[in-house]
């Protein structure tokens, strides 16, 4: 359900006041998925911070989206809760 509305939706990467980047549904405030770069990050980054912030956010709809869809191959959604799916695991 999710993955078709993200197809349907018209979304938009903003730079809050906070300097979080957001992305979100164009014309609401709510944050379907939210970027915090650190200082050190920004520094280094200096004019491309918002490429990079621009970068994984989309990556990041596009996997929420495919996994939403069952797109990803080996991916088996139907034992995996949403909360398991949210839920964010380390990778070492």
């Amino acid at each position: 359900m999710l993955g078709s509305l993200m197809d349907e939706m018209v979304l938009e990467i903003v730079r809050l006041a906070s300097g979080e980047f957001v992305i979100r549904r164009s014309g609401e405030e709510e944050a379907l998925m939210t970027l915090n770069l650190s200082q050190v990050v920004q520094d280094n980054l200096l004019e491309n911070t918002e490429e990079l912030a621009r970068r994984m956010l989309v990556a990041g709809a596009h996997m929420m989206s495919d996994l939403v869809n069952d797109e990803e191959p080996g991916i088996d959604t139907d034992d995996v809760s949403q909360d398991d799916m949210i839920r964010p695991s380390t990778i070492h």
